[in-house]
């Protein structure tokens, strides 16, 4: 009897999705870069960042993926669809994407843009593989557009609020492609809970409260736009919710003293608490989405 094959799993999208750049060299090697190398500040490197930090979760829970990923920094997921077609265009188990962080650069919080792509996008993955899941990934609040951008339509809110947006114009996108079997991965809610529950801080430009960790990439080489990109402590966070989202495995049975935190310099104290927050995020994300296809079913049945 042959052994059953790798589920293949594809990662699309920008800097997010690789862990710019604090995480960016973990596990180089042990995931497919299916542009060669990422572009990036210091030329085209190898990487292995996000996608590798999951790769190891799956390793570690005696999981088989196979897991590719193509990454453009600051790109829309049209940008993909245009100009890397040739090597994204086959079938795949399963699909992570995300589009830009602001839903849109030039619409800040529209989510009609990411709509459309995901309704291309998915098309395009289903008509290789009818069942591929396509999961959204959510993410975060920008602590430089809450706290240090007036120009920014969060400036000035409360650092929740970019978060809940992006994930209202996720389950939106989601919501107008029935066709495109697809969840929303709740990576900026998890985020939100780490600060509500005073895991994480709030407010990267404060000093940080001992005990806490910041989530945010703050005042690290060469990034210039400081406390935007996930600093290793919120890359592990992404990627123990996205995790728990795609695998159906608790992030809490990967143990304290799991591998890649303590590769990334995370105590076991700090990976408990986060695979604490990661498994409960999930788990309420997924009763919502329950709650809401079942009120869904009802209006439809009342019509």
């Amino acid at each position: 009897m042959s052994a059953s094959a790798a589920t293949t799993l594809l990662f699309l999208g920008s800097s997010v999705t690789w862990g710019y750049t604090e995480v960016e060299g973990f596990g180089v090697g042990t995931v497919t870069d299916l542009n060669g190398c990422t572009e990036t500040e210091g030329g085209c490197k190898k990487v292995g960042g996000l996608p590798a930090i999951f790769k190891a979760f799956t390793k570690e829970a005696g999981l088989d993926y196979d897991i590719s990923f193509e990454v453009i920094p600051g790109s829309s997921l049209t940008q993909h669809y245009d100009t890397k077609r040739p090597i994204i265009d086959r079938a795949w188990d399963k699909v992570v994407m995300n589009g830009q962080t602001t839903l849109d650069f030039d619409a800040p919080g529209n989510p009609m843009r990411l709509t459309k792509d995901v309704g291309l996008l998915g098309a395009m993955w289903q008509a290789h593989n009818p069942k591929t899941e396509i999961y959204l990934l959510s993410t975060w609040s920008r602590a430089d557009l809450a706290y240090k951008t007036p120009a920014s339509v969060w400036y000035g809110t409360p650092i929740y609020q970019m978060a809940k947006q992006i994930q209202a114009g996720y389950e939106y996108a989601a919501a107008a492609n029935p066709t495109v079997k697809s969840q929303v991965v709740p990576v900026g809610l998890a985020w939100n809970r780490a600060m509500e529950d005073g895991i994480a801080t709030s407010n990267p430009y404060e000093p940080i409260s001992p005990g806490k960790v910041d989530l945010w990439r703050s005042g690290l080489p060469p990034e210039k736009n400081n406390h935007y990109h996930a600093s290793r402590f919120g890359s592990y966070l992404e990627a123990l919710v996205l995790f728990g989202s795609i695998t159906g495995v608790d992030p809490r049975s990967l143990g304290p003293h799991e591998q890649a935190a303590e590769t990334l310099d995370i105590t076991p104290a700090q990976a408990h608490d986060l695979q604490e927050v990661a498994a409960e995020q999930v788990q309420l994300s997924k009763v919502a989405e329950q709650a809401a296809k079942a009120a869904a079913v009802t209006a439809n049945a009342s019509r």
